[in-house]
C-alpha cells in the first residue's frame, strides 16, 4: 500500500518560476542571435516570426506537461484520500474532530456505535460533556500545554457517558491541529474502549494467578532469563526453596557459584545444547542453598526465539527433588537388600496376588518370577495344615499387623519342606491396608539337626538303640508300673565275648559293622513293646 506521506507535491509557484526563467532566457537568446547576425529587414522579420511560433510550441508543450503532471498528482491524492477515509471509517477505535470549544465536528462510525447515536445527534453534543476526564484539573492543564505548543499530544483515561445506557471507560489520545487556510484550528481525538483492554488485562491477571497458584502448589518456582539483556527474574518460590532470607534474591544469587562442582560442567553443556537445538531443557543438579546445605533440584525450561530466529528468552520451572532423591535412595537400598538377602521375600496386594519376589524365592521354591507374578501363595500349599490353621494365621495378621511361625510348604518339584515365616501388613497414610509382605527361610537343615540332637539324646549313635540314660529311665518307669499292677517283667543283659579280638584283628570299622548287625538281629527277634538298649561301649 502507498505511504500517504510520500505523495508528490507540485506547488503552483514552481510552474510560474519555470515559465518566467524560460521566457527571459528565450528573449535574451534571440536578441543575442540578432546582434551577431546582420541580415536584411525581410530576413529579420522572418526570423522573428519563426522564433515566435517556436516559442508558442515549446511553451504549449511545457504547459501540457505541467497539466498532466498536476492531474497525476491529483489522482494520487484522491486515491490516498479515499484510502485514509476507508481506514478512518473502518478503524476499530473511535475518531472525532473536535472544535477548540468542545463541539464535535465529525466522528467515524466506530465512535457512533460506541455512543449508540447517529452522527447527526453526536454533532449536537459537546465532547467535554460526553467524555469526562477522570482528573479534570490534569486534563485542563494538558489541553493548555497542547494549545501552547509545549506538547504535540496527550493521553488520558475518560468516562464515556452514553446518552441512553451507562458509562464506558475509554482511553483518549488528543492531538492539536493548527489552522491552515480555510481550515480552522481543531483537535483530533482517538478514543479506545477500555472495556476490551480491561477484559484482556483481567484475563491476563487470572492466567498469571492460575500459573502462580499452580507453581506454588507444586512447591516449585519459576525463572525467566532475558538473553538479550542478561537479566534473570525469579518467582518467590525459588528464593524460598534455596532458603534465602535477604531482600534482593536476584542480586545475591549466582547459579554458577552455587552449583556443585561435580554438576557444574554437565549443566552448562545441557543449557548450551537446549539453546542451540530448541529441545526442552531437563536437568537435575545439586545447588548450595543460602543455609550452606546442598539440595537436589530439577530444572525444566525452553528457549524462545525473536522475529529474527535468535534465542531471546530462556524460561522454565525449578523443583526441589531432595526428598524424592532421599526416598529413591532408601528404596534403592531396600531393593538391593531385598535382592541379596538369603531370605525369600514375597509382596502381595490385598487380594493376595503376588506382585514381587526376590531372587531367594526362585532359589528356594524353584519357580521363576514370571511363573509367580499374579498368582497367590496357595501354589505353595503342602496340605499339612488344615483350614483352622490358616484362619487363625490371617486373624492374627489382620488384628496385630504381623504373624510369624512355622509352615510346611511345597517346592515346584513337589518336595515338602518346613519354613519359618514372618508376615507383615503394609498400610498407607490413612491406615488402609495396601500390601502384605512375607519373609521366609528354609529351616530343613535346622529341623534335621534338631531331630538328630533329639535322637542322640535318647539313642546310641552307632546302633540306634536306646542309650544307657534313656534305657535306665524307661526301666525305672517299667519297674514302678509293674509293682503297681502286679505284672511280671524281665531284664536280659547280653555280653559279646572276645569282641576286643574282632577290633584288634579286623579294625574298628568291622567291629562297628558287627555291633550294628547284632543290634538289628536282636531287635528283630523282640516283641512290640520290648525295649533294647546299648549300656556301654564294647571292647
Amino acid at each position: 500500500m502507498r505511504n500517504p506521506g510520500l505523495v508528490p507535491k507540485l506547488a503552483p509557484w514552481r510552474g510560474v518560476v519555470l515559465y518566467l526563467v524560460f521566457g527571459v532566457a528565450w528573449v535574451f537568446a534571440g536578441d543575442a542571435f540578432l546582434a551577431h547576425w546582420a541580415g536584411s529587414p525581410e530576413e529579420i522579420t522572418h526570423f522573428q516570426t519563426w522564433k515566435g511560433w517556436l516559442y508558442v510550441l515549446i511553451t504549449s508543450a511545457m504547459a501540457g506537461w505541467l497539466l498532466g503532471r498536476m492531474r497525476k498528482i491529483e489522482r494520487q491524492r484522491s486515491v490516498v484520500a479515499r484510502e485514509l477515509a476507508q481506514i478512518v471509517h473502518h478503524a476499530p477505535v473511535g475518531m472525532a474532530r473536535v472544535a477548540i470549544d468542545g463541539r464535535i465536528l465529525w466522528a467515524n462510525d466506530c465512535l457512533c456505535r460506541m455512543l449508540g447515536v447517529p452522527l447527526g445527534v453526536l454533532q449536537t453534543l459537546n465532547f467535554r460533556d460526553v467524555f469526562q476526564a477522570e482528573d479534570s484539573a490534569l486534563a485542563k492543564q494538558q489541553l493548555e500545554r497542547l494549545l501552547a505548543g509545549e506538547i504535540d499530544h496527550y493521553v488520558g483515561e475518560r468516562q464515556c457517558h452514553r446518552p441512553h445506557d451507562g458509562i464506558v471507560p475509554v482511553l483518549s489520545t488528543v492531538t492539536y491541529v493548527p489552522a491552515a487556510g480555510d481550515e480552522p484550528a481543531h483537535l483530533d481525538c482517538v478514543l479506545q474502549d477500555m472495556g476490551e483492554i480491561q477484559a484482556a488485562r483481567t484475563a491476563l491477571e487470572r492466567s498469571e494467578t492460575r500459573l502462580r497458584l499452580a507453581v506454588d502448589g507444586s512447591g516449585g518456582g519459576m525463572w525467566d532469563r532475558d538473553l538479550v539483556h542478561s537479566q534473570t527474574l525469579f518467582s518467590p518460590g525459588v528464593a524460598r526453596m534455596l532458603r534465602y532470607t535477604g531482600d534482593d534474591f536476584g542480586r545475591d544469587f549466582r547459579l554458577g557459584e552455587r552449583l556443585h562442582p561435580d554438576d557444574s560442567e554437565r549443566v552448562r553443556l545441557a543449557v548450551r545444547y537446549a539453546l542451540a537445538s530448541g529441545e526442552p531443557f531437563v536437568e537435575t543438579a545439586r545447588v548450595r542453598c543460602f543455609d550452606g546445605t546442598y539440595r537436589w533440584f530439577m530444572a525444566r525450561g525452553l528457549r524462545h526465539l525473536n522475529d529474527a530466529g535468535q534465542p531471546e528468552r530462556f524460561s522454565g520451572i525449578l523443583t526441589d527433588l531432595t526428598r524424592e532423591r532421599q526416598v529413591d535412595e532408601r528404596q534403592r537400598l531396600a531393593s538391593t537388600v531385598m535382592e541379596h538377602t538369603i531370605e525369600g521375600v514375597i509382596v502381595t496386594d490385598t487380594k493376595s496376588r503376588i506382585l514381587s519376589v526376590n531372587a531367594a524365592v526362585t532359589r528356594l521354591l524353584g519357580y521363576t518370577e514370571d511363573e509367580l507374578l499374579g498368582k497367590t501363595p496357595r501354589v505353595f500349599k503342602s496340605g499339612r495344615h488344615d483350614r483352622a490353621f490358616y484362619e487363625a494365621m490371617w486373624e492374627s495378621l489382620k488384628r496385630t499387623g504381623r504373624w510369624q511361625g512355622e509352615i510346611w510348604n511345597r517346592r515346584k518339584n513337589g518336595e515338602v519342606f518346613p519354613e519359618h515365616v514372618s508376615m507383615s501388613v503394609v498400610r498407607d497414610a490413612t491406615g488402609a491396608t495396601t500390601h502384605y509382605v512375607c519373609m521366609f527361610t528354609d529351616i530343613s537343615d535346622e529341623k534335621e539337626q534338631h531331630e538328630r540332637l533329639e535322637f542322640l539324646a535318647h539313642n546310641d549313635a552307632l546302633t540306634g538303640l536306646s542309650n544307657r540314660l534313656w534305657f535306665c529311665g524307661q526301666l525305672e518307669d517299667a519297674v514302678v508300673q509293674a509293682r503297681g499292677t502286679g505284672e511280671r517283667m524281665a531284664v536280659l543283659q547280653l555280653n559279646l565275648d572276645r569282641f576286643k579280638d574282632v577290633n584288634d584283628s579286623y579294625g574298628h570299622a568291622i567291629g562297628d559293622q558287627v555291633l550294628k548287625h547284632i543290634a538289628r538281629k536282636v531287635q528283630s527277634a523282640m516283641r512290640p513293646g520290648d525295649l533294647l538298649g546299648r549300656m556301654a561301649g564294647d571292647e
